[in-house]
């Protein structure tokens, strides 16, 4: 029974280290991480320490003459190799000018990188080529200028009294109106399409048995509507007995708006030409009166 006792209990001894190890605090574990770490740092000094220093080769064992010459010769072998390597490469290397010289080489087509000569045979039809395009040329132009038409400005002779030789024209108003269709004062012979017509109003000074042929005329001189006769004698106008009258042209504008385009100078000015005789000359008229763009005499 003693022995059984004494197995069960356990030691003093026993029971003091495992209280000790429980004792143990978080600072005595850290002591302990510190010490190994500076242990391993000790190691690792030495084996730096017996580590060759840097740029040098380590120490081989003492051989042979004989095989370290061949050694030390393979070794300098491949430097010398990487360094006429690295100078060729340096001289391989293609500058700027080189590259774009290639490039525009690449670029040009083959067709003038090698130029074909020309025969006699094409020079010369290239060169009737260019004799005949231009001769084209110089024909064309002289065509035209020869050709278009060339405008004149009208000279307005206005002068009044304007004295001829049977009959003196005091003086001339014009403007436009819209002809009456129907009614006691209608306007006979006057074109349907017309929308406005040009109008003049004359006045005799004096003047003998006469004949005076009135025409109207647009900006490019052509004769619109029909020639007027009106005889004269004593001064006075046969067909009313009276030294005004009054006339108008048989054809004007087809568009009442066009009257805005002739008041703002876009359409030529018109004319009223008198002149003496059946067969008067337009080119030496009597009177040449400018048509207003007005509604009303002017």
């Amino acid at each position: 029974m003693s022995e059984k006792k004494h197995r069960d209990k356990p030691s003093e001894q026993t029971k003091e280290a495992s209280e000790d190890f429980w004792d143990l605090g978080d600072n005595d574990l850290e002591l302990s991480e510190p010490l190994e770490r500076s242990a391993n740092s000790q190691t690792e000094a030495k084996e730096t320490d017996q580590s060759p220093p840097s740029g040098e080769t380590p120490k081989s064992k003492p051989t042979d003459k004989s095989e370290d010459q061949p050694r030390d010769k393979a070794e300098d072998q491949p430097e010398e190799l990487d360094q006429d390597h690295s100078s060729d490469h340096a001289n391989s290397e293609p500058t700027k000018s080189e590259i774009k010289k290639d490039k525009k080489e690449a670029d040009e087509p083959s067709s003038l990188k090698e130029s074909i000569p020309t025969s006699p045979v094409e020079k010369i039809s290239l060169s009737i080529l260019i004799i005949t395009l231009i001769a084209a040329l110089i024909w064309g132009l002289s065509t035209f200028l020869s050709e278009a038409p060339q405008g004149k400005v009208i000279t307005f002779i206005e002068d009044y009294p304007a004295k001829g030789e049977h009959a003196t024209i005091s003086s001339v108003k014009t403007w436009w109106k819209k002809p009456i269709r129907s009614g006691e004062n209608a306007d006979t012979g006057i074109v349907l399409e017309a929308a406005l017509v040009p109008c003049a109003e004359i006045t005799l000074s004096e003047s003998s048995s006469t004949t005076l042929r009135i025409t109207f005329r647009n900006g490019a001189k052509e004769l619109i509507g029909d020639t007027i006769n009106l005889d004269t004698q004593n001064g006075k106008f046969t067909r009313n007995d009276s030294q005004t009258i009054t006339v108008y042209a048989t054809s004007g504008f087809y568009s009442s708006s066009n009257i805005n385009s002739y008041a703002n100078g876009d359409i030529d000015p018109w004319s009223l030409i008198i002149t003496e005789g059946l067969t008067g000359n337009e080119d030496n008229p009597l009177v040449r009166a400018r048509i207003s763009a007005h509604s009303s005499p002017q």
